[in-house]
């Protein structure tokens, strides 16, 4: 139940993610083409260890999902910290 949940949420997510990604390049279609490939070499790359990080459970994925999601916290924090502060100093 949780996951359909979580799946649910991403159809939120993910289309203003990629619009305020674009809105800061006046290239659109180089912006998109590097937004849509990055994702899937990082999915890639995330499956790749992930393979290799088989302890015979489920518990290694989740772990996975876990410090990846903290790390996404982590990052958006650190962008919004930013963003507040360049507009404070202007």
């Amino acid at each position: 139940a949780f996951s359909s949940l979580a799946v649910f949420g991403v159809g939120f997510v993910y289309p203003n993610c990629f619009a305020k990604a674009l809105d800061v390049f006046s290239e659109k279609g180089a912006a998109g083409a590097f937004l849509g490939s990055s994702g899937l070499v990082g999915t890639g790359i995330i499956s790749l260890i992930i393979i290799h990080c088989h302890l015979g459970h489920a518990y290694c994925l989740s772990l996975s999902f876990l410090v990846l999601s903290a790390l996404c916290a982590i990052c958006c924090i650190v962008a919004r910290r930013q963003e507040v502060a360049a507009a404070v100093y202007e």
